[in-house]
């Protein structure tokens, strides 16, 4: 990842971040390179903001602070990756601003997803989550419908509380379509705090998906065998303690302990189980490991994943089989 930045002056700037997946991101090569956030901020006065361009959700813990230096394991949370669909951005135009007791929030209208976009065919939308398989990050996206979110922080002495909200149709009007009056929600709160060594983190994020029958009684009369079918509600969260156990001049190790729960595909509004098919479980998956940090710049990291699914029938599907994992990872930013 590339970090490019210009001050124009003391209250106009501009940042991008390009950034590169995988050793090589060719035409031939399993890869991708991509423009990652590239937005021009102007401060007001009395401590507003607004910026425009492509910029990230401020959703959760980590969307907006998604280096690896920045969080525990070699992964990020399951929750933010299938529930809170990291990294998330969206073009649009924001505003933010900031007070004197810790208090900071943020509002905007952006792009929105793409219903359209739902492939039954594909797995995606339940192992990867469901705003996963409809995001559009810009690049020729419909915006015909367009969303709103905000956001409210608050921080002080080792503690952060937060919350916010993202909601808009995601039909985009497409003629013809059965999902044009489909609208998601999404909302979450998170909440951290440190203190004598001890790191303690949590975050729920709930998401909904209406006027969703229409669309998916369309993909059951289709000729796709077991169609994966659009959620009316998806939902996770995690509990996480971390503690610095020891801290040199230079380095510091930090064993930390998260669990997980969350749901990508939890309802199906009026449908019908024999039309849903296969009912989703609630997944839960424990993660214990250390972050061996270098300067401040420079993080090593080991975990072991566990996965556990609530009474899967059996045969349990293909794409929800999950094996426990053991990790090894290094991160970098500066």
């Amino acid at each position: 990842v590339i970090l490019v930045g210009h001050q124009f002056d003391e209250s106009t700037r501009v940042y991008g971040e390009f950034e590169w997946e995988n050793a090589i991101a060719s035409a031939k090569d399993t890869g991708e390179a991509e423009v990652e956030q590239l937005w021009v901020q102007h401060d007001f006065k009395h401590g507003l903001s607004a910026v425009a361009g492509l910029y990230l959700m401020p959703v959760g813990l980590i969307n907006q602070n998604h280096e690896p230096t920045a969080y525990y394991g070699v992964f990020r949370p399951d929750v933010d990756t299938k529930i809170i669909p990291s990294t998330w951005r969206e073009v649009g135009l924001g505003l933010s601003g900031r007070t004197d007791i810790g208090l900071t929030w943020e509002t905007g209208v952006t792009t929105d997803q793409n219903l359209s976009k739902w492939d039954p065919t594909s797995t995606e939308g339940s192992t990867r989550g469901p705003l996963q398989a409809i995001h559009q990050e810009g690049q020729f996206g419909t915006a015909r419908d367009l969303a709103v979110h905000a956001s409210l922080n608050w921080r002080g002495p080792g503690y952060l509380l937060g919350a916010s909200a993202f909601t808009g149709n995601i039909g985009q009007r497409t003629p013809g379509f059965p999902g044009n009056d489909s609208r998601v929600w999404l909302w979450e709160l998170h909440g951290r705090y440190e203190i004598s060594g001890w790191d303690l983190a949590a975050e729920y994020a709930r998401g909904t998906i209406s006027r969703t029958e229409a669309l998916n009684a369309s993909f059951s009369a289709s000729s796709v065998v077991n169609p994966t079918l659009v959620p009316a509600l998806f939902f996770g969260g995690y509990v996480q303690v971390a503690y610095r156990y020891w801290q040199g001049r230079y380095f510091r190790l930090t064993p930390f302990a998260r669990y997980e729960i969350l749901n990508t595909a939890a309802d199906f509004g009026s449908l019908a189980v024999a039309q849903v098919g296969v009912a989703r479980p609630d997944e839960h998956l424990w993660t214990v490991g250390a972050s061996f940090f270098i300067g401040e710049g420079v993080v090593l990291k080991a975990d072991y994943r566990h996965y556990r699914n609530d009474q899967f029938p059996s045969p349990i599907p293909p794409a929800f089989t999950k094996g426990n994992t053991l990790n090894f990872g290094v991160g970098y930013s500066f």
